[in-house]
């Protein structure tokens, strides 16, 4: 039987994007590990909030997402994630993995 090329093993979906920001580290950095200001640059992330008792970035630090799929003015669907900060340096690194609900 052929797979035609196909993987018969699955992957875990990832992502990563780059791009150069003429502004301070600290400034930017301060921006990007904000969640709370996330759905100001996510095409679909309309909203996110920490997790009680949690007031910040910091590995292990909890927090959950509101999110919307639309083609123009027609919603396909809303969801919330909860996510993990899994990775924290000050000015340096904020990354986090995210569950879908």
């Amino acid at each position: 039987m052929s797979h035609c090329g196909m993987a018969t093993d699955t992957q875990p979906l990832t992502g990563s994007a780059s791009i150069t920001i003429d502004r301070p580290v600290a400034e930017v950095f301060a921006a990007v590990s904000d969640i709370v200001r996330m759905g100001e640059w996510s095409p679909e992330c309309v909203a996110c909030q920490w997790s009680a008792g949690v007031d910040g970035p910091g590995v292990g630090a909890a927090f959950s997402g509101d999110n919307v799929a639309k083609v123009g003015p027609i919603t396909l669907k809303r969801w919330t994630t909860s996510s993990e900060v899994t990775g924290y340096v000050p000015e340096a690194l904020f990354e986090f993995v995210a569950e879908g609900h």
